[in-house]
């Protein structure tokens, strides 16, 4: 797998644009240097480290899940004072390092149709309809994602492919503890919710559960390309419970999607 880059402070490039669509303060599009061509980013800051590690170990696990996710990926330093040009409101305490990843063409389902506009109904149940959906709801499920919504995945505008982004709030929530990290805990997917409002289709189910099947067999491949960052992130014994966290989840994940889904074995 194409390993996540560290950049500089001068591969920084400069704001472009505000995001279209989340009501996250510290996202915007920027310019980036990135392996010699200047390429549009998203780039996303953070208040702590934990956070910047949620996306990390959420990208990875995706991209090696075969889940739709930007190519280029990369945490790059931004110096305080490209900080206050990019957010004039906030009080930049220094340099910070950001999350980053390319741009996609495409928009959120929000930002092409207004909410409860019939509009907005044919895109979502053309989100329904494209393939990969059930993996997606399986992965996070996997990452207890309960974040994923009509503003963090990526609609063509054929409105025939998806791709995934923004993960910082997972497993469970931005500043998880030792606690939280309960493997048998369900999620609720705002997404699923949104566009099956009936509720799940049996065939979509089984779908769901099949690609579950693979989560206790792979995972542990998975974990090896995590475990760096979640060293030089995370205190030892934060490393030592997410990946407990993340093995016995993975181990239960068809299990509990089958019950989940009212399914029998």
């Amino acid at each position: 797998m194409k390993e996540i880059q560290v950049l500089s402070s001068d591969c920084y490039l400069g704001k472009l644009a505000d995001v279209d669509d989340g009501i996250s303060s510290f996202t915007h599009i920027a310019k980036v240097r990135y392996e010699g061509k200047q390429l549009r980013f998203h780039v996303k800051l953070f208040s702590d480290y934990k956070q910047l590690n949620n996306e990390i170990t959420a990208y990875i696990l995706a991209r090696l899940d075969g889940q739709p996710v930007p190519e280029h990926a990369c945490i790059i330093k931004i110096n305080k004072d490209d900080i206050v040009s990019a957010f004039p409101n906030i009080e930049a305490k220094g340099d910070a390092y950001a999350w980053a990843t390319n741009t996609i063409s495409g928009k959120t389902p929000n930002t092409y149709f207004k909410e409860g506009t019939k509009e907005i109904e044919l895109a979502l149940k053309s989100l329904a309809k494209i393939d990969g959906i059930a993996s997606l709801i399986a992965f996070d499920n996997l990452i207890a994602n309960q974040d994923r919504n009509t503003g963090n995945i990526i609609l063509s505008g054929d409105l025939a492919k998806f791709w995934i982004f923004d993960h910082d709030q997972s497993p469970f929530k931005p500043d998880w503890t030792h606690q939280d990290l309960d493997p048998n805990s369900d999620t609720f997917c705002k997404l699923t919710a949104a566009i099956y409002p009936n509720g799940l289709p049996v065939s979509i189910r089984s779908l769901v559960v099949d690609a579950a099947k693979a989560h206790g067999a792979n995972l542990a491949n998975m974990l090896d390309h995590t475990l760096t960052w979640w060293q030089h992130l995370l205190t030892p014994d934060e490393v030592k419970a997410l990946g407990d966290f993340y093995k016995n989840r993975a181990l239960c994940s068809e299990s509990r999607l089958l019950k989940k889904m009212n399914l029998l074995c």
